[in-house]
């Protein structure tokens, strides 16, 4: 069973032919309101992924909660266990997303930032999860507190995804066992520019004395570098037609997580998370883009691909 702590919002997204510049009014094509937050989209894999996932996220009483409610109580092996603020609106985020896949996201956290750790641990000690994921839409004293709970939780492994990047990630990088980010976010945290494969490779290599956990930097079309064991390995990308690229990385983290669960080793679980990507990435929107099981699994067989 996994548990991931972390943000739900809703979604208000428009689909323009480019960006407008500074200043600039432009008329955009499709608007859509969909439910988001990189917590419910990386439980929405985790579920749709084939795994029992619950949900804790502070959301407040409106009518932005009740929005997103209508369309996950529908889902299958998911529970969202909500903490209802007094003093925020349930979070949002508006997405602007041009022809090329390509988007620009800015959110208002609200009640993300108003999930406690007392109410946090309540919840975990009853779940008492095989697999408990986290991201930095949450305060950074709940995320540094999440990860003392590794020496309470002996038997859960810790996912952390720390997007968007704050700089305190430098001082917990090397504690959760699979610390997961883009190339943006590792070029942040490790003070080097990574804008290629072999980039990733060295940095994760220079690593090596320090981190002894698994570090998975995602590289979009260029695939995935992943440093396990002291190793530092590349798997390249599928490639396929990309139209949105909203919920790639969220569907990356849900779906590696339950390819662990289920035994399959890292390398397998890697190329199993990055289906699912691919598949979601071929899609608008963000909730409604991740793949179920059966379709990351025919994705595969189409491919000749057994993991």
């Amino acid at each position: 069973m996994v548990v991931v702590i972390g943000s739900l919002n809703l979604d208000f997204s428009i689909k323009t032919h480019r960006f407008p510049e500074v200043g600039e009014t432009l008329t955009g094509g499709k608007f859509v309101i969909s439910p988001g937050g990189k917590g419910l989209n990386q439980a929405i894999a985790s579920a749709r992924g084939g795994e029992k996932t619950y949900l804790i996220c502070s959301v407040a009483k409106d009518i932005m909660w009740q929005q997103v409610f209508s369309h996950i109580k529908k889902e299958r092996k998911i529970k969202v266990i909500p903490v209802f603020s007094r003093k925020n609106h349930t979070g949002c985020a508006f997405i602007l997303l041009d022809d090329s896949g390509n988007n620009r996201i800015l959110v208002a956290p609200g009640a993300n930032l108003d999930l406690s750790f007392s109410e946090v641990l309540r919840r975990l000690k009853k779940l008492k999860p095989k697999h408990i994921i986290f991201q930095n839409e949450l305060s950074e004293k709940l995320v540094k507190n999440i990860l003392k709970l590794k020496g309470k939780f002996l038997e859960a492994k810790f996912f952390f995804n720390p997007a968007p990047y704050k700089d305190f990630v430098k001082d917990i990088a090397n504690k959760p066992d699979f610390l997961i980010m883009n190339e943006g976010e590792a070029s942040l945290l490790f003070d080097k520019k990574i804008l290629s494969e072999n980039d990733a490779i060295k940095t994760l290599e220079d690593l090596r004395g320090d981190f002894k956990n698994n570090v998975l930097i995602t590289l979009g079309e260029k695939g995935v570098v992943f440093l396990h064991n002291g190793v530092a390995e590349h798997l390249p990308a599928f490639q396929v037609n990309a139209v949105d690229t909203t919920a790639a990385g969220d569907t990356f983290v849900g779906y590696l997580s339950a390819a662990i669960l289920k035994g399959k080793n890292i390398k397998d679980s890697i190329i199993f998370a990055q289906a699912a990507s691919a598949i979601c990435v071929s899609r608008y929107g963000a909730f409604t883009s991740i793949p179920y099981l059966q379709e990351v699994e025919k994705f595969l067989k189409k491919r000749g691909i057994k993991v």
